[in-house]
C-alpha cells in the first residue's frame, strides 16, 4: 500500500466532514504525513516528516496557524471514535481503556476523555472523547535490506529491534517477516508473528492486508498466548513480536528460545543504555549473545585486575616504588592491554595529580566497557589509597583489594557458567541488537 493510500485509508475512519476535507490535501502531505491530531473544538493538525500542517477547509495545508482552520466538533470526534469502533464502543472499552484501539490496515488511534472508573480503581472505559491521535501506518518494501544481509548472513538469529515511538520498529519487523519467508529470493524459514494489535500484517478476513510473505499470522492474541499457540500448533523457525513489555511475555519467548525457536522483537527504548533498564528487555538480553559477551568480557577483565593489583603490590613491597613508577610499570606490562583506564591515566597524570587522573580515567565509560558501577567504584576507592598513607598500609589495602576482586571473579566465573547453560541455544544475540532512531 502506497503512503498517500494509506492515508487515505486512515481518514476514512474520520467523520464526514473531516474525512472528505482530508481527503482533499496535497498527495506529498499524504506522503510524508504519520500522524493525524484531532481535539474538540481545536485544529486538526497533521504530522509530517518535516514538521506539522494545519489544514483549511479546501485541503490547503499550512504551517502556522490562521482562522479558519479546520478543527473537530465534540460530536465529530464522538462519530469518529464510534466508527473507529465499528459501531461497537462497548465491545474495545477495554482497548479504549488502555488508551488506544487498533484499526484496519495496521493503523492505530490513541484516545483521549473522561475516564469512567470501575470499583477496584482502573480505568474501565472513556466517554466525552477530547482528543484522538491517529497513527497512519506504512509500508515500506525494503527497509530492512541494509540490516538482513549483516544480520542474517550466516542463518536465522534472534533479534532485538530497540527505539522510540514512531522510529519504524513495526516497518522494520514487517519487511523482515517479508524476507524471510522467502518471498526476496531468499531461503524459506517457517515465520509466525504473534500480531496482538495487528499492526504488523493489519490482517481483515483473515488475509494479510500488508505484504508480510509467506508468514503465518495469530491477530489479537495476547503475546504471551499466541507465543505459546505457535510453538505448539505451527513448528515456527521464527516468532515475530512487536512491542514486548512484560515478564510474561519474556518468559514465553525465553521458552520458546530453549526449544530451538528465533526470535524477533522490538522494544520501545531511547536509547541503547536503557534496554538493561527495562525488564523484560533486560531479561532478555541476560538471555543471548548479548548478555554472553558481556559476562565473558567482565570475567576477562577481572581477571586482569586481579593481576593488576598483585603488581602493584609486589611493587610497594619489593621496591618501595613511587606511585607514578608503578603506574609507568602497569602501562608497560603487556598482559594489562586490556584495562583502558591505566593508559588513560598515564595521560592525564601529566595535568594533573594521580588521584584525580585515576578518577577521571575510570569516569569515561568508553575505559569500563564490561564492568559494573560497583567494579568501578571499587577501582576509584583503591586509586585513592595509593601514595596517601604509610607503606605498610598501602601493602594493606592491596590486599583488601586484592581478596575483594578475586571474590568478584568468581562470582563472574560461576554468572557465566550458569549462564552458559543457556545461551548457545538462544542464537546469536550479540550484534543483533539494533537500535533506530527513524526509518
Amino acid at each position: 500500500m502506497r503512503a498517500a493510500d494509506s492515508f487515505d485509508s486512515a481518514v476514512d475512519f474520520l467523520d464526514d466532514r473531516l474525512r472528505t476535507v482530508l481527503l482533499g490535501v496535497d498527495s506529498r502531505v499524504k506522503e510524508s504525513a504519520y500522524e493525524i491530531r484531532l481535539r474538540a473544538a481545536r485544529p486538526v493538525v497533521i504530522v509530517t516528516r518535516v514538521g506539522s500542517l494545519f489544514v483549511y477547509k479546501s485541503g490547503r495545508t499550512g504551517s502556522v496557524y490562521s482562522p479558519g482552520a479546520l478543527a473537530a466538533t465534540p460530536a465529530e470526534l464522538q462519530a469518529s471514535f464510534s466508527r473507529m469502533c465499528g459501531y461497537s464502543v462497548h465491545s474495545n472499552s477495554a482497548a479504549a481503556a488502555s488508551g488506544f484501539i487498533s484499526l484496519a490496515h495496521g493503523h492505530r488511534a490513541g484516545v483521549c476523555g473522561t475516564a469512567v472508573m470501575a470499583e477496584s480503581g482502573i480505568v474501565r472505559s472513556f466517554r466525552d472523547i477530547s482528543s484522538v491521535n491517529l497513527r497512519i501506518a506504512h509500508e515500506i518494501p525494503g527497509a530492512a535490506d541494509e540490516i538482513y544481509p549483516s544480520v542474517f548472513s550466516h542463518g536465522i538469529v534472534s533479534v532485538i529491534i530497540a527505539g522510540p515511538p514512531l522510529s519504524g520498529k513495526t516497518t522494520l519487523l514487517r519487511d523482515l517477516a517479508r524476507r524471510l519467508s522467502g518471498v526476496s529470493g531468499g531461503r524459506y524459514y517457517r515465520v509466525a508473528i504473534v500480531d496482538e494489535r495487528g499492526e504488523i500484517a493489519a490482517s481483515s478476513g483473515g488475509c494479510p492486508q500488508y505484504d508480510v510473505g509467506f508468514s503465518d499470522v495469530l491477530t489479537g492474541y495476547p503475546k504471551d498466548v499466541g507465543i505459546l499457540t505457535a510453538l505448539r500448533t505451527l513448528s515456527p523457525q521464527i516468532i515475530i513480536c512487536d512491542e514486548i513489555g512484560n515478564l510474561s511475555e519474556t518468559k514465553r519467548i525465553l521458552e520458546g528460545m530453549n526449544s530451538g525457536v528465533n526470535f524477533l522483537v522490538s522494544v520501545h527504548v531511547g536509547k541503547d543504555e536503557d534496554l538493561r533498564s527495562r525488564p523484560a528487555a533486560a531479561e532478555l538480553l541476560l538471555a543471548g549473545g548479548y548478555a554472553a559477551r558481556m559476562l565473558s568480557l567482565r570475567v576477562s577483565l577481572l581477571e586482569k585486575i586481579c593481576i593488576m593489583l598483585r603488581v602493584v603490590r609486589t611493587q610497594l613491597e619489593c621496591c618501595c616504588c613511587p606511585v607514578g613508577d608503578v603506574l609507568g610499570i602497569l602501562g608497560s606490562t603487556p598482559d594489562l592491554k586490556e584495562l583502558m583506564f591505566i593508559p588513560e591515566c598515564i595521560k592525564l597524570c601529566d595535568s594533573e595529580p594521580f588521584p584525580q587522573a585515576w578518577s577521571d580515567s575510570l569516569s569515561a565509560r568508553k575505559n569500563t566497557v564490561g564492568l559494573t558501577s560497583s567494579d568501578v567504584s571499587r577501582l576509584v576507592s583503591f586509586g585513592r589509597s595509593l601514595g596517601t598513607t604509610a607503606l605498610e598500609g598501602q601493602i594493606a589495602n592491596c590486599d583488601m583489594f586484592c581478596a575483594d576482586f578475586e571474590l568478584r571473579l568468581s562470582e563472574a566465573r560461576e554468572k557465566k557458567k550458569k549462564y552458559a547453560k543457556v545461551l548457545p541455544p538462544l542464537g546469536a544475540l550479540a550484534g543483533a541488537v539494533i537500535v533506530i532512531a527513524a526509518v
